[in-house]
Parts: structure tokens; C-alpha cells; sequence
């Protein structure tokens, strides 16, 4: 049964992770003032909003992901007339402090607070007022001065740093195309040349494979931000708004139908990806590392990942398809078909094509060769036969008229004869 004094003491709803303790704020239950309950998951904060009915709600900023920002503005949301508090480190950083405002929190309490000090700031919040310690707020803000020296004018400047610093590394992914072509190439005996493959068509492979890569991956970056724009929207309701809540769930759900659909344009058509979701990944991933991403519309901005993790994930992620390409081409070389080029990745980011054709002789009268056009130059044909071990034909182009056709059909040498 509830007493008179239980109606008098502040309801106190702590949710902070280990390990935290009530008594680090000297709130072991025993404060006069308080009646306090210590959650250490964010999920579960609905639930306590309706079990306890909690006045002031304090909540740590050092869950993963922005859980913590995210979880203050549900509870104003849910509970709009509520005090929310965020609990800080002892030295808490202006990004901390700022996106707790932003996200409705009335103030923040530290770590080091005193005892007395942390009941001064929930009486504050239980009562509407808001609480931002001097001291420490002073410290912020010398915090953030230091930040307002970099301008506008030289976040741009370093945007152009970074597109800049592209073109020498497109050079250097062209130059290693150029080498894997001649080696995967080099197993069939057939020489780049041979295909009229100059250096100015490697460089725009780099260039495709670039967009080609981040456009099959890059959008995963924007995952936890898509996320967490649909919480509170018209859409957050029922199956979305309980898939919502569960964030681990949510984000993985997202990001493999996000992969099924970006891998299955890599399949087939893969210019939506080159053209257009290449180059808007670009642009992200160095507004990002910029810190200009308040420039881009809020769909394309990469959050909770800092610019230097960013460049590192994205560098790491290219020299890993790099190096399956590479292993591709130098030790496994083409797979070549009835149907044409086969492989993993070799033959879409090298450009690798083989179109079966049936193929005529013109200085002979005889049955026309259903063969593998691999391409040419001005004056041969380089045709691969599959049915005969993979044996390459170059041919002048004037002796030859070529038909293209769907499949090759081998024919053995015994029902030939008959």
C-alpha cells in the first residue's frame, strides 16, 4: 500500500549500463528524497514508464549507436510532461551534452556529481526547470570554440583534399588493372592488345569499379541513419514500429534487404548502381570525413561512425575486393562457357565479356563454327572455341562474318561423322 510519504519522494527511473550503480550517485535507495529504479537496457524503458510512472527519467549517454539520444526523445514522446536528465562521464564532451539537448533532455549530471548536486538536478527537472552546471557548461563551451576555428570555407577545402587525393589513387587502381588483365588474360593465351584494350579504358574501369563497389555496399552506412530517421514517423506503428524497437533486429533485417537488392543490381542492371548510387555514396563518405554532412539532405547522411573509422572501413572494404579480384585473375583466369564469361567477380569488374557467336568463313565453302567472340581490334577476330579446349582462334577480320546467337551447342566428333 502506498503511504503518504511514498507520494512525497521523487520517482527516479536511472537507466544506465554496467557498471553502474545507484550508490555512484550516492542513490542506494536510501535517499529520503528519492524512490529510485536502476534499468540497464534501453528497450526496456517503455515498459518501466508504465509500471513505475517516474517523474524525472535519467538515462546515460553511453549506450552504443545514439541508443542513449534516441531513447530520451521516445520518452518525451510517450510522456511528454517528464523531466529527462542525461548522465555524462565525469568530463563530459560538447557532442554529448549537445545532442542530449537536442534530443529534449532539460540538463545533464555527471559522473562526480555530489550527492547534493545530483538531487538539485533532479528537483530542477521534476519541476520543469532545466540544469547545466557552470563550471562544467564553461568547459564545453571553450570546448566547442575550439571547433569554430575550422570554418565553413576550410571544411570545403578539405572536401576538396580528399577528391583530390582520388585521382592518384584511381591511377594507382588502373595501373593494378592493367596488370590483372594481362595476367587473367595471359592463361588463355590471349593479350589485352589483342582486344584493343588501351589505358584509356582502364582508367574508366577504375572508375566503374569504384561506383560499382560503393554502390553495392556504401548504402549500408546509411542504415542505422535511415533507422533512426523512420522512429517517430507516420510509419512508426505496428509491425514497423515493433521491428522499430528492436534495434540489433532492425538493423540486420535492413541491411540484408538492402544487400539483396544492391547485389541483385550488380547481377543485372548494374548502371543504376555505376551511374547513380556509386557517386551518391561518394559524395556522402566525403561530406562525412569533410564533417559537412549538414550539407547533405538527411536520407544521405552517414551517421555514428567518425570520419577516420569511415576512411579506414571504406579503405579496407575496396582492398578487400581488390584482392579477391586479384586472386581471380591470377590464379583461377577465365571461365568461359557455352553461354559466355563466367567467374565471380573478375569478368564485372574487369569488364571481361564473351559473346557466343556462329561464326562463317567467307574464303571456304563449309559449315559455319559456333565459337566465342572475346573481342578484337581492326584487323582480327579473337574467337575462343569451349568445345575444344578452349582453343583461341584470331582470325582477319575480312575472313569472317559473325552472327550472334544465345548458346553454343557442342557437337562430338562421333555424331558429326554420322
Amino acid at each position: 500500500m502506498t503511504t503518504t510519504s511514498d507520494t512525497d519522494r521523487v520517482r527516479l527511473l536511472l537507466v544506465a549500463q554496467h557498471p553502474f550503480r545507484l550508490d555512484d550517485l550516492g542513490l542506494d535507495g536510501d535517499a529520503p528524497a528519492f524512490q529510485t529504479r536502476l534499468v540497464r537496457r534501453p528497450d526496456t524503458v517503455e515498459r518501466a514508464l508504465l509500471d513505475d510512472e517516474p517523474d524525472v527519467v535519467m538515462i546515460d549517454t553511453g549506450f552504443a549507436d545514439g541508443a542513449s539520444y534516441e531513447v530520451m526523445a521516445r520518452v518525451l514522446e510517450l510522456a511528454p510532461g517528464i523531466g529527462v536528465l542525461a548522465l555524462t562521464p565525469s568530463h563530459p564532451s560538447p557532442e554529448q551534452v549537445a545532442l542530449a539537448a537536442r534530443a529534449g533532455a532539460a540538463g545533464f549530471v555527471t559522473l562526480d556529481s555530489s550527492p547534493e548536486q545530483v538531487v538539485e538536478a533532479v528537483t530542477a527537472a521534476e519541476q520543469g526547470r532545466t540544469w547545466f552546471p557552470q563550471e562544467d557548461l564553461r568547459n564545453i563551451l571553450a570546448d566547442v570554440a575550439d571547433d569554430l576555428d575550422l570554418t565553413h570555407a576550410e571544411r570545403r577545402s578539405r572536401m576538396t583534399g580528399i577528391l583530390i587525393g582520388l585521382i592518384p589513387l584511381t591511377g594507382l587502381v588502373a595501373a593494378l588493372l592493367s596488370y590483372l588483365w594481362r595476367k587473367y588474360l595471359g592463361q588463355i593465351g590471349v593479350r589485352p592488345v589483342d582486344l584493343a584494350i588501351d589505358p584509356t579504358s582502364r582508367v574508366v574501369d577504375a572508375i566503374s569499379t569504384f561506383s560499382l563497389v560503393l554502390g553495392v555496399f556504401g548504402p549500408l552506412l546509411l542504415v542505422s541513419n535511415w533507422l533512426a530517421l523512420l522512429r517517430g514517423s507516420r510509419v512508426d506503428r505496428g509491425p514497423v514500429a515493433w521491428l522499430l524497437d528492436r534495434r540489433r533486429l532492425a538493423q540486420l533485417t535492413v541491411s540484408v534487404a538492402v544487400l539483396a537488392i544492391t547485389l541483385f543490381l550488380s547481377i543485372g542492371p548494374d548502371l543504376m548502381l555505376v551511374v547513380v548510387i556509386g557517386p551518391i555514396m561518394t559524395v556522402s563518405i566525403v561530406a562525412r570525413a569533410a564533417d559537412l554532412n549538414d550539407e547533405l539532405p538527411s536520407i544521405l547522411r552517414i551517421e555514428h561512425i567518425r570520419p577516420m573509422r569511415l576512411l579506414i572501413v571504406t579503405g579496407s572494404a575496396l582492398m578487400i575486393i581488390l584482392a579477391a579480384l586479384a586472386a581471380e585473375a591470377l590464379f583461377v583466369g577465365p571461365d568461359l562457357g557455352n553461354r559466355g564469361a563466367g567467374g565471380y567477380i573478375a569478368p564485372k569488374l574487369l569488364g571481361f565479356r564473351a559473346q557466343p557467336v556462329r561464326a562463317f568463313d567467307l574464303t571456304v565453302d563449309s559449315e559455319p563454327r559456333e565459337v566465342l567472340y572475346l573481342g578484337g581490334n581492326a584487323d582480327l577476330y579473337v574467337l575462343v572455341d569451349p568445345c575444344d579446349d578452349l582453343e583461341v582462334e584470331m582470325v582477319p577480320v575480312s575472313t569472317r562474318r559473325l552472327v550472334v546467337i544465345d548458346e553454343i551447342t557442342c557437337v562430338d566428333d562421333t555424331t558429326a561423322e554420322n
